[in-house]
């Protein structure tokens, strides 16, 4: 998973209409709406011209992997938006979570943001995906947040797995001998032991003839 973040989701076909741009932690950090003039706004609602949008949204962004569901339609929008502005289109560090699901989950039928928070049953403020408040970029913003986080867990699963088990199919003859295996585990946690165990072995008193290590091996 990436430590520095950021999940966006953006509404507007081909100009942008409204984004929503979530943390690493789930919380939203910046929404807009757009004022256009064929999209009439309600008097509560405050929108902003397409240029202060995307300026603070640069501002938001920076050096930050940006996650998007279906990345493709998201930035046809904002490579569109940029242009009408006259700003320069910035390079992005993009993660599709459409791409990924249909890596871990290719049994389901379609993976639309909805079916895959229905699927996983995905929860924001302990509420399921609803379709009648979708395609607001807060909202799905938020359930894309909860989506990736989901597929990371998949993703650290899976190479889990793919590791080599050192003590499977293989002998130990002595507590003190050297596993050739052992970097694939974890290897600070290793060398901490293995200072441990030198110690005892090299003990000039000869006061401890074995050890015994308690611990799930391999995990």
């Amino acid at each position: 998973m990436f430590k520095d973040y950021l999940v966006v989701d953006t509404e507007g076909n081909p100009l942008l209409k409204e984004i929503a741009v979530i943390n690493s932690l789930g919380n939203l950090i910046f929404e807009a709406i757009v004022t256009n003039n064929d999209r009439p706004l309600k008097p509560s609602t405050k929108g902003q011209s397409l240029v202060e949008v995307l300026n603070k949204f640069l501002e938001v962004i920076q050096e930050k992997v940006l996650v998007f569901h279906y990345a493709e339609h998201d930035l046809k929008v904002l490579y569109y938006s940029f242009k009408v502005a006259g700003i320069t289109y910035p390079k992005l560090q993009t993660y599709c979570t459409y791409e990924l699901s249909l890596l871990f989950y290719p049994q389901i039928p379609s993976h639309s943001l909805e079916n895959l928070c229905k699927f996983l049953h995905l929860k924001v403020a302990n509420k399921r995906f609803n379709p009648a408040l979708a395609h607001r970029a807060k909202y799905d913003a938020l359930f894309t947040h909860q989506l990736y986080q989901n597929l990371m867990q998949q993703s650290t699963k899976t190479k889990l797995k793919s590791k080599t088990d050192p003590f499977v199919n293989n002998r130990v003859d002595t507590p003190f001998q050297q596993h050739p295996d052992r970097r694939e585990v974890f290897e600070s946690e290793f060398n901490d032991l293995k200072i441990v165990v030198e110690e005892i072995s090299q003990d000039p008193n000869h006061q401890s003839r074995g050890i015994v290590v308690i611990g799930e091996p391999g995990r």
